[in-house]
């Protein structure tokens, strides 16, 4: 880190961040809202003994003068941070304009996202634009990442080791995925050499960021905690360097080119440590590492340690089957608390918890498993007192589920008979074990007395009074004493995920369904369509059959008009048209009578 001589340029208190809600930003923010403005400023001794200290906060008093936090949120419904004194929500580039010219110091993190790269870089040009508008010095701060030094070659080729330091910033080359970003950090340093009295500009390059629930080496300490791998894995040979820092760190880094405001543009900050990224998983692994997982790439000190350990586990495996062949088959107490012990010191114990059920037993196996190592001049001191015990390994809680004798042999009796062969549960093993329970329990001095005594009271559960032969129902009471089991949760891109999959699984249900539907009132349709043509088919042979019987009943009297009547009748038209009568009607009705032939007109 490059070493900053004070100037005369007063500090500014005002700061501008970019994206308060940010892993970045928040961390930031919050720890320059808690620094004395030009608090660096101090003599070296006073400087030397803060590095002394353990607060990386840096101490505040009520007369003095702290930063005063404002900046825009990543999201618009993201919570303002209790921080901040102002968060705003930016519609155009003129209004974020208005904002920064309120402020003495601008800083842009660019490192978490891509898209502020433009944003920053206009934010620069904007404020440059504005230089003579300015009363006094505005101080503008790119937060870059180290990747834009990723191709660059070491200072010394004979000695690939030596680092680079910030007087090689001309040399830097960056990774191919971030040139815009190497870009930006020109065009800002450009800026700020044309006037520097008015408009001051840096560069700080950040080294991967942790600390303070970081994301870094979230996806090695969740894989950890799960245990779903047999190894923690390293990507490529494990012998790359990298360059780290402390948020923190960066956070001071930030303080002090604010207070100091130094001569050269571009720093570089990271840690003066050089871990390769095999070291960082297997350092920053270990305290939530699994007895089960660990990290690749052992170095021959592992090897060799891992070799002591094969043999110290074989001895153990001999003396345990020793021990139960001498016990006819059971594990006498002195390797079952061992394998108890080393099992609840182990990392999933101590990290994710435990249920110890029906162990220990008695008084005399709890202090043994819970006992500390001590010498025995202090366990004389400490008679008469609370016991001493592993804080590291004692249960939080204690539950004791009791019953009647003839509850628990009634629930035994009518377990099916697939259920209790092979098993405890047989009459004479239960009865045994319920009477051997008993006597324990009955004691003066009992398991559940010995956590009495540490303070820890057990809680008291009488699954008779559920009735429930599962204890289904005892489940949530305890749960409702310890809380909801707590482990890791889905992230937000795994939420997001399964809701797309859910969301696209609903989709392709609906769109089967209403396929499926579709299909259904087609065959329906198709099913009306034939019944209605079946239905006019019958309808037409009804009516021909009707037709046709119509026909076949009308001949007889066809025949008898052509026979009877129409010869008359044909005479009587012609008769009236011949003469036209005024009354034709009644002329035809008196030619027929007159001329039918059977009608005798003698006796009418």
């Amino acid at each position: 880190m490059a070493a900053m001589a004070a100037t005369e340029a007063p500090p500014g208190r005002r700061v501008f961040l970019n994206h308060l809600d940010s892993y970045c930003g928040r961390s930031i923010g919050q720890y320059l809202s808690s620094c004395v403005v030009g608090a660096t400023l101090g003599s070296p001794e006073e400087e030397e003994e803060d590095e002394n200290g353990s607060d990386v906060e840096v101490p505040t008093t009520s007369n003095e003068e702290i930063y005063e936090i404002v900046g825009t949120l990543s999201k618009p419904g993201s919570t303002n941070p209790r921080f901040a004194k102002e968060t705003y929500v930016v519609s155009s580039r003129e209004a974020l304009l208005s904002h920064l010219l309120e402020c003495e110091i601008v800083v842009y993190n660019i490192t978490e996202d891509v898209h502020q790269i433009e944003e920053a870089t206009w934010a620069a040009s904007a404020l440059h634009k504005k230089i003579e508008t300015f009363a006094k010095q505005k101080l503008f701060i790119l937060v870059s990442t180290i990747m834009t030094w990723g191709n660059t070659k070491p200072p010394d080729p004979e000695n690939p080791e030596t680092p680079l330091s910030d007087e090689d910033f001309r040399k830097r080359k960056s990774h191919p995925s971030f040139m815009d970003y190497i870009n930006a950090e020109k065009h800002i340093a450009k800026l700020g050499k044309t006037n520097k009295e008015k408009f001051s500009t840096y560069v700080v390059a950040s080294g991967h960021q942790y600390g303070a629930e970081e994301g870094l080496f979230h996806y090695f300490f969740k894989m950890c905690w799960l245990g779903e791998t047999p190894a923690i894995p390293v990507f490529g040979d494990g012998n790359n360097i990298i360059p780290t820092i402390h948020i923190c760190d960066l956070a001071a880094v930030l303080q002090n080119v604010a207070d100091h405001r130094p001569e050269f543009q571009y720093i570089l900050a990271v840690d003066t440590s050089m871990h390769t990224l095999e070291e960082l998983v297997k350092e920053k692994i270990v305290a939530k590492e699994p007895d089960n997982v660990r990290a690749d790439g052992e170095g021959e000190d592992d090897v060799e340690e891992e070799g002591e350990n094969i043999e110290e586990a074989k001895e153990l495996l001999d003396g345990i089957k020793e021990n139960m062949k001498q016990n006819k088959g059971r594990l006498g107490d002195e390797y079952l608390i061992k394998v108890m012990t080393d099992k609840l010191m182990s990392m999933p114990c101590r990290n994710q918890g435990y249920v110890l059920d029906g162990f220990p037993e008695t008084y005399a196996q709890a202090m043994e498993l819970f006992k500390v190592e001590d010498d025995e001049e202090e366990e004389e001191e400490t008679k008469g007192k609370m016991p001493k015990f592993n804080k590291i390994i004692i249960p939080e809680f204690i539950f004791s589920l009791t019953a009647s004798d003839e509850f628990l042999i009634n629930r035994i009796i009518n377990l099916p008979e697939s259920v209790v062969a092979g098993t405890r549960y047989t009459e004479d093993q239960f009865l045994q074990s319920l009477k051997l329970f008993r006597k324990l329990n009955t004691d003066d001095t009992t398991v559940l007395n010995y956590f009495d005594e540490l303070e820890i009271h057990p809680q008291f559960i009488d699954v008779a009074v559920y009735e429930d032969s599962e204890n289904r129902l005892t489940v949530p009471k305890i749960i409702q004493k310890i809380g909801e089991p707590r482990n890791y949760g889905l992230t937000d891109e795994e939420k997001e995920v399964l809701e797309r999959q859910a969301a696209e699984e609903r989709l392709v249900k609906e769109a089967q369904e209403k396929a499926e539907q579709e299909r259904k009132e087609a065959e329906e349709r198709a099913e009306r369509m034939a019944r209605w043509e079946e239905w006019n088919k019958q309808l037409e042979e009804v009516k021909r059959q009707e037709q046709e019987l119509v026909e076949a009943q009308s001949i007889p009297l066809r025949n008898y008009l052509m026979k009877n009547v129409m010869p008359t009748l044909m005479q009587g038209i012609n008769e009236c048209c011949r003469i036209r009568p005024d009354d034709p009607v009644n002329f035809l009705a008196e030619y027929l009578f007159k001329n039918s032939p059977d009608i005798d007109w003698n006796k009418r």
